[in-house]
């Protein structure tokens, strides 16, 4: 499965006062979003979070059946969307510091500091598709020079973090 964006999508317009957030911090807000759907997705199905993991845990637990993990991935994508819906922010981009916006040009408009658009529903919906469950295709981020996933892509979506005023 190839995902890439349209060619003919505009180059991103960012807020002022922001930057595209470091691989490192999408990662870690990555990692953090989905600890509570580990703990649902383990209190939900009676199972341990070991077991929860599926193959991610194969060494400890033997088992691979892929069913549970589906489940953690599903309720990571729906918190996230969820979150980045109505604030621009997941949980892990919270904690981070991080935040989801669109950055689609309007035409004749310039972005006001301190302001932003958080991504559609639907953007939102897509982007955490793709980022949970097409990983790979949107892992390139880590050595994309944009620094957009696929997924933030095709939402016309960025996750950014403030930067302070250069002086």
């Amino acid at each position: 499965v190839v995902v890439r964006p349209t060619p003919t999508s505009a180059e991103p317009v960012l807020p002022p006062g922001t930057a595209i957030a470091s691989p490192g911090r999408r990662v870690l807000a990555t990692f953090i979003d989905m600890v509570p759907a580990v703990i649902i997705a383990s209190w939900l199905l009676g199972l341990s979070v070991a077991e929860t993991l599926g193959p991610i845990a194969l060494p400890i637990t033997g088992s691979v059946d892929i069913v549970p993990l589906v489940f953690v991935l599903a309720i990571a994508a729906a918190h996230s969307a969820v979150g980045e819906m109505l604030s621009g922010r997941s949980i892990g981009k919270m904690f981070v510091g991080t935040f989801v916006a669109r950055v689609d040009p309007l035409p004749g408009v310039s972005p006001v500091p301190g302001q932003f658009r958080p991504p559609t529903p639907g953007g939102a919906i897509l982007r955490n598709l793709l980022k949970w469950f097409l990983f790979p295709a949107t892992a390139i981020v880590l050595s994309d020079p944009s620094g957009r996933h696929r997924g933030d892509l095709i939402a016309r979506s960025a996750v950014l973090m403030p930067v302070p005023d250069a002086v």
